[in-house]
């Protein structure tokens, strides 16, 4: 069973161990003493665990077996070596995470044929109550439904199948002193048995491969949801045409920005770009040229910005800059590197030039309130030629 293959039940009741599931409390304290505080490892180990209790199940039959005479203790005791042994090796995988490094972690096809081989050897040694050896069988396949494709269980099933009918052809061809009591000798049961597997077992193999193609049509659903929502979001905060963040999610970055400062006794600082004469690129050269001048500003100005500084569109030509943990000194002499590094973007044989307003945080003031600073600031390098920053 992968992790995957959890789905959401009641969040009021779900486990932190185990996200999706109304576990009870005692088996999230047993799943944390086996897998420690790992939720895909927890996971992993309730096949484990539950394959752990359909083998003590069946030692304990056994062992009232050996009390009542149908089985004795030597064949009882290679059995659960051979049981114990598989799940020791299984959960060591698991536990350690060793099993991780295969596609399907939780080591379903092992375990399963390990189920199998235990439930063939119960069958041969169980005399004449080997019918309950069957049992376990049937419930190992429904761990298929979890990881496996229908493949993968169709091979299993042959497996299981071609391995019982070796088991059922020996107990015929050879049967061993404790095959049968005399009162049941004459009867066919092996023949019975192998019978009603070979009906049972494939139906129950085509469910399991049902549930887990639903299961992995239900995966695939989800993580295109999510891509979708990803998307969504990344729309709702993203510029399309820049790629800069956009106003809106600008907007709570200087909120979260005012906080941490306000908070620390630090400072940044906002500076408001707008491009000159770009109604006049627009009209002489079209909306097309207009935009390309806005994508190559964006991308020259990421490139030789601080990675810490954060840039977005904040509407039409003009741009917003957040120099966090900066003095006004230090952010104005950032954006005089910006501005000589964008003349050397030619539009229409001309510079690309901005005009830009700088100011710093006052403590205690609105973010607003800074913007509006850095606003004024840009309006007035427009009026006094342009292609220049003003702090003051």
């Amino acid at each position: 069973m992968d992790s995957d293959a959890v789905d959401s039940l009641d969040p009021s009741s779900a486990s932190p161990l185990l996200p999706g599931w109304a576990a009870p409390r005692w088996f999230e304290r047993v799943l944390q003493a086996l897998a420690g505080r790992d939720p895909r490892r927890a996971i992993r180990l309730v096949q484990w665990v539950t394959a752990s209790g359909v083998y003590l199940g069946c030692f304990l039959l056994m062992a009232i077996g050996v009390a009542d005479g149908w089985m004795d203790l030597p064949r009882l005791a290679g059995w659960t070596t051979f049981v114990v042994l598989s799940t020791a090796v299984s959960y060591a995988a698991l536990r350690s995470g060793w099993s991780e490094r295969f596609s399907d972690p939780a080591l379903t096809e092992w375990q399963i044929v390990m189920g199998v081989i235990a439930a063939d050897w119960g069958y041969l040694i169980c005399g004449p109550l080997r019918t309950i050896a069957l049992l376990p069988l049937l419930v190992i396949f429904l761990f298929a439904a979890f990881a496996l494709r229908w493949r993968q269980i169709a091979i299993l099933t042959v497996f299981a199948l071609a391995s019982l009918g070796l088991v059922v052809f020996w107990l015929t061809a050879f049967p061993p002193p404790w095959r049968d009591s005399p009162a049941a000798a004459t009867l066919p049961i092996d023949q019975l048995n192998y019978i009603v597997v070979l009906v049972v077992l494939p139906a129950l193999a085509v469910i399991a491969a049902r549930l887990s193609a639903l299961r992995r049509a239900l995966r695939t659903r989800r993580e295109e949801l999510t891509q979708l929502l990803a998307e969504v979001q990344r729309l709702a905060t993203t510029d399309e045409l820049t790629g800069l963040p956009n106003r809106r999610w600008m907007t709570e970055r200087l909120r979260q920005e005012q906080q941490r400062a306000d908070g620390e006794d630090t400072t940044f600082c906002v500076a408001i770009v707008d491009l000159d004469h770009f109604k006049r690129i627009n009209d002489r050269l079209g909306h097309a040229e207009g935009d390309a001048a806005l994508v190559a500003f964006s991308r020259r100005a990421r490139s030789v910005l601080p990675a810490r500084d954060v840039l977005a569109r904040w509407g039409g030509e003009e741009f917003l800059l957040l120099m966090p943990a900066v003095e006004i000194e230090e952010a104005t002499i950032r954006m005089e590197y910006l501005r000589q590094s964008i003349l050397r973007i030619m539009v229409d044989g001309r510079p690309l030039t901005f005009s830009a307003g700088v100011a710093q945080h006052v403590p205690g003031q609105d973010v607003l309130d800074d913007l509006r600073t850095a606003d004024q600031r840009m309006y007035s390098a427009k009026q006094s030629g342009r292609d220049r920053v003003l702090n003051a």
